[in-house]
């Protein structure tokens, strides 16, 4: 069974369990059965959420695999009993289901892949003393990340920070990434279409800076939420919120190749006692904001 999804502005099939679990609402599947050496079933199921780039795409992959053999089309909700007869388990789990909101409007294909971002903070360097003349044509555009509450403790690390200095974030997409590349030292912002998540990972608090690197991610994402709406005409604005625990099954889907085992931390997960699979809590990023840089 293979899996269409967005991926570098082009539609990439990915081999997937022939598993119901295995079907999300978002994407187009291709399922196929050998009946001789020269003849080939093939279904072509269609979820409700997938645009017609999406459709179309995979209509010419489904004839390319069976050539003049044709293919049965197959809308999420009418399966049936012929084609629920190829699915493993197809009494037992239910279909992965897009929100509301994105259900038929997901024609806008080149918008509608999950995108991740890693937030890094660092201490902005001092500046030597220089001329007036000088100093002005030296100047570059920046931002400064906020204060945290907590700035005039000492950091993890031990050593202890000035509560007048100063700190730049920088903010790095990662494409193409992978589920490799979660770090569970690093803080990642995904883009999940209808939802924004911000990702500490467990061992981020033993990071320098670890506070300004978490605050400029809850900032991004709630930034990001508003302006994606407008800019990728996206149907609703996303729901930025910080997840707590693992990620929901409608968002592992999200990922090629994403490996349970592993987990979304993988072993780092292991050594800061987080359950590989276990499915936690969200906050919403307001909620977060408010505590950490006041009303």
């Amino acid at each position: 069974m293979l899996c269409g999804r967005p991926h570098m502005g082009h539609i990439a099939f990915d081999e997937v369990d022939r598993r119901k679990s295995s079907l999300c609402s978002e994407y187009p599947y291709i399922i196929a059965r050998p009946i001789t050496l020269q003849e080939t079933k093939i279904w072509l199921w269609k979820g409700s959420g997938c645009g017609a780039t999406a459709v179309g795409s995979t209509r010419l992959i489904s004839m390319d695999l069976n050539p003049g053999g044709g293919f049965t089309e197959v809308d999420e909700g009418k399966e049936t009993a012929e084609f629920l007869a190829e699915i493993h388990d197809a009494g037992d789990s239910s279909i992965c289901q897009s929100p509301a909101l994105w259900k038929g409007r997901c024609g806008n294909w080149e918008h509608s892949s999950v995108r991740l971002f890693r937030i890094e903070a660092k201490e902005k360097p001092k500046q030597t003393a220089t001329s007036l003349f000088t100093s002005y044509f030296s100047r570059r555009p920046s931002w400064s990340a906020p204060k945290s509450p907590n700035t005039d403790r000492p950091n993890s690390d031990g050593s202890s920070k000035s509560p007048n200095a100063e700190f730049e974030a920088s903010i790095a997409e990662i494409a193409p990434f992978t589920q490799d590349d979660l770090e569970p030292e690093g803080c990642y912002v995904l883009d999940a279409n209808s939802d924004i998540l911000v990702l500490p990972g467990p061992l981020l608090s033993q990071q320098g800076l670890w506070q300004h690197a978490f605050v400029q991610a809850c900032l991004f994402a709630h930034d990001y939420a508003i302006l994606s709406a407008s800019l990728e005409d996206r149907p609703a604005i996303p729901k930025a919120r910080v997840v707590l625990g693992g990620l929901p099954k409608e968002v592992k889907v999200k990922f090629r190749r994403w490996e349970e085992r592993r987990g979304l931390w993988g072993s780092g997960g292991l050594m800061a006692g987080k359950v590989t699979g276990e499915e936690g809590g969200m906050v919403d990023v307001r909620d977060v904001l408010g505590v950490c840089c006041g009303p």
